[in-house]
């Protein structure tokens, strides 16, 4: 089973081991990747896909802000929660900055280990939740579609069963013998005037297995 990972983006390598370090001794499923710039960190994010990024706002280049608010647009990774973990944690103003770019949830820093947790662990079962609807929710929708696609189907049977109702016509003589048939009841019934004219009787054609196989041919096959 492919193992689920953690990716903390943070230009800081001391605070990247610190999260190491954490992930390794609280979380050890996990494997915990790192990316020292927002362009990697977006970039490891893409391909990687984890679970959970932590996510630091004070970096050189791509600012934590711009990362989530790019991380949240791209529809790869717009479902991946993010905890900002800052010094400017502390400033409300900045937390609700932080907010409103995407982020799921803000920690100062510095951090205390038991409330960092508690909010991965958050984060980590409301993806778990989140995924688990998503692949309802798509199954859901092939099998709508496949529904779908077979009552349209069946609705150009009938149109074209309506269509041609009106030429759907043939004779018999007294003793119930086909004397003519239309072209479109050669075409339904796949068979040619010389197969039935003078040769079977209205009686013994529709009681044939041949007949009820062309009757409910596949929804494929034209007039």
């Amino acid at each position: 089973m492919k193992m689920k990972k953690i990716l903390a983006i943070d230009d800081n390598d001391i605070n990247l081991e610190l999260l190491n370090q954490l992930i390794s001794r609280h979380y050890p499923s996990y494997q915990f990747l790192k990316a020292l710039d927002g362009y990697k960190g977006i970039e490891l994010a893409k391909t990687e896909k984890p679970e959970l990024i932590l996510l630091d706002i004070l970096m050189p280049g791509l600012n934590g802000y711009e990362v989530c608010e790019i991380l949240k647009k791209e529809n790869t990774t717009r479902h991946i929660p993010v905890l900002m973990i800052s010094a400017l944690g502390s400033n409300p103003a900045e937390r609700t900055k932080g907010l409103n770019s995407g982020a799921d949830a803000f920690i100062s820093k510095p951090f205390v280990t038991s409330e960092l947790q508690a909010q991965i662990n958050v984060a980590l079962r409301i993806k778990s939740v989140e995924d688990l609807l998503r692949k309802r929710n798509e199954s859901l929708e092939l099998s709508i579609k496949s529904e779908t696609d077979k009552f349209v189907q069946k609705e150009e049977r009938f149109h074209q069963i309506s269509e041609h109702a009106r030429q759907f016509y043939w004779e018999i003589d007294e003793n119930g013998d086909f004397v003519y048939i239309s072209p479109v009841v050669e075409t339904i019934l796949q068979l040619k005037p010389l197969d039935i004219l003078g040769k079977i009787n209205f009686a013994q054609l529709f009681m044939t297995d041949s007949v009820n196989r062309h009757i409910t041919m596949p929804m494929n096959e034209e007039f």
